[in-house]
């Protein structure tokens, strides 16, 4: 089974690759650029990179199941809530972060 970290390498590498053949180009800033507008897949779930370069996302909340409730291997959490990205992440505008410049 993946880990978060390979899970999200993975998405990186996938969506910057989308953006290149979408734009139709190699050149950094285009592809950045082609990035920032489109959004992107995270295993099924849509997650958008603002323009200081946060990719913002739902985060889901979970609980270990006991051993008795896993079905399968793997088989470990239960998804319990769901936080929007809008409440799980601090607006652009107040990151601090310049959003303006050319990224």
């Amino acid at each position: 089974m993946p880990t978060r970290e390979q899970a999200g390498v993975y998405t990186g590498v996938l969506h910057f690759l989308k953006a290149a053949k979408s734009a139709k180009s190699d050149d950094a800033a285009i592809v950045n650029a082609e990035m920032r507008r489109l959004p992107v897949d995270k295993f099924g779930r849509e997650a958008h990179i603002e323009q200081n370069g946060r990719v913002t996302y739902d985060l889901s909340v979970y609980r270990v199941k006991s051993p008795s409730e896993s079905r399968q291997p793997w088989d470990y959490y239960e998804r319990i809530a769901t936080v929007p990205a809008a409440m799980a992440f601090r607006p652009a505008a107040a990151s601090g972060c310049n959003t303006t410049a050319s990224q």
